[in-house]
């Protein structure tokens, strides 16, 4: 069994990761698109962890 992560966005999902490591380094580089195009309200990104066999 392991684990994979996946990034959302109120619901949508962003990316599928192998690590929290790699899925936090996507989180940050989708907050700086955000903030780029001032979509500052729809900054609600989390990681949730899934065990799969």
């Amino acid at each position: 069994m392991r684990k994979i992560y996946i990034l959302k966005n109120h619901n949508n999902i962003l990316g599928v990761y192998s690590s929290r490591e790699k899925a936090e380094r996507a989180k940050e580089k989708f907050i700086d698109i955000e903030i780029k195009y001032n979509n500052i309200c729809d900054m609600e990104f989390h990681i949730q962890d899934y065990k799969v066999l």
